[in-house]
């Protein structure tokens, strides 16, 4: 499925991507790292929630429809991996130290590499000093796509996928805590 372009988004965005990627990898053949010891991944968050209206359905006759009343939402991050292991977490709130807890979990589940690429939006807790400086402490490089280029980022397809089929789940009741 494709995305609507937003006419904010450079024309040029796949091929401006491609290049700093290049950049990333020459820099890294530079320093004697090899293809096999580097790690390339998409990262992205999202907040599915229950009560989205995402998915249609067909009926023949008057449907009954059912309506969740209880609302749940869960502010989930992922690490989609090209090559190594994915990772995925759930995050009380964006803030950089839950970034940089992130990044320390997909470390280690890629400890085996020497080096981890990961390519994300231009979130202003992506950007932050302290991401930046644990990215440097822990050996990852970071490329920001462009703005307006949702496209560019294949897990947000798989957040497309879980989201609606969160948006049909009738949740009945929720246990006390």
């Amino acid at each position: 499925m494709d995305y609507c372009s937003s006419y904010r988004r450079p024309q040029q965005a796949e091929a401006i991507l491609k290049e700093r990627l290049q950049q990333v990898f020459t820099e890294l053949q530079a320093q004697g790292i090899q293809e096999e010891e580097i790690v390339i991944g998409f990262v992205d968050e999202t907040s599915p929630q229950n009560t989205a209206n995402s998915q249609r359905v067909w009926s023949f006759g008057k449907p009954r429809l059912s309506k969740n009343t209880e609302r749940m939402r869960v502010n989930a991050i992922g690490f989609y991996a090209l090559k190594g292991n994915d990772a995925l977490n759930f995050l009380g709130r964006s803030k950089a130290e839950d970034i940089v807890a992130f990044l320390r979990q997909v470390k280690e589940m890629n400890r085996a590499y020497k080096v981890i690429v990961l390519v994300w939006d231009n979130f202003a807790s992506h950007r932050s000093r302290q991401v930046r400086a644990t990215a440097d402490q822990l050996g990852l490089r970071l490329v920001y796509l462009l703005p307006y280029s949702p496209d560019l980022n294949p897990i947000e397809q798989i957040w497309r996928g879980i989201k609606r089929g969160l948006s049909t789940l009738l949740v009945k009741n929720l246990p006390c805590p």
